[in-house]
């Protein structure tokens, strides 16, 4: 972080204030009436800080110059790759792009959690390209749907899946609601609610 706040003519004095700002910072975990011992945190931005999202955006501002033929989508530390598949041709591209951002991850300090990331093929056609994807050497899970800021995207486009889960969820709700709520008299609260 501090060679790219550098390459961005910070002055030697704020590159020295921000050194001792992120350099040898300890953290635990609490968990309920659990604490973890300290430990050393060796990347990473501080979380919950003032300076964090700056320094954090500063850090991923060169990520997309990686990526060569792929669109994006970079929304906080989750990115996006999409291309329009026509051909394996097209596959072979986005896989490329997924060994660029490996590369730059690894040139960054940075983890990519391969757990995490998911192929989704969008597309109403029956004979779509299976191409198995990788990221280090690990395949890449494919999935039918993906959730993405609280939206659920299935294969086909059609919302079935996010309809019928809000509606699930809307249920569960309305049913701890008349549960909790059976007592009350007041139909003023019970509005609320």
């Amino acid at each position: 972080m501090l060679s790219k706040l550098s390459y961005f003519n910070f002055t030697e004095l704020s590159l020295t204030l921000i050194a001792s700002y992120v350099k040898n910072r300890k953290q635990s975990v609490l968990y309920k009436e659990f604490i973890s011992k300290q430990y050393e945190v060796r990347s990473g931005v501080p979380q919950g800080s003032n300076l964090g999202p700056l320094l954090f955006l500063i850090c991923i501002n060169d990520l997309s110059h990686c990526i060569m033929n792929s669109k994006k989508l970079l929304f906080a530390d989750d990115l996006k790759l999409y291309l329009e598949i026509s051909s394996i041709e097209d596959c072979d591209k986005l896989q490329c792009d997924l060994i660029n951002v490996a590369k730059w991850c690894e040139k960054n300090n940075l983890v990519i959690n391969v757990n995490k990331c998911k192929t989704v093929s969008f597309t109403k056609l029956k004979n779509k390209y299976n191409y198995t994807y990788a990221i280090n050497g690990v395949h890449i899970n494919s999935a039918n749907s993906v959730k993405d800021l609280g939206v659920i995207f299935d294969s086909h486009l059609t919302f079935n899946t996010h309809i019928v889960t809000m509606r699930n969820e809307a249920y569960r709700n309305l049913g701890l609601i008349v549960r909790l709520g059976k007592d009350f008299n007041n139909p003023q609260v019970i509005k609320l609610l």
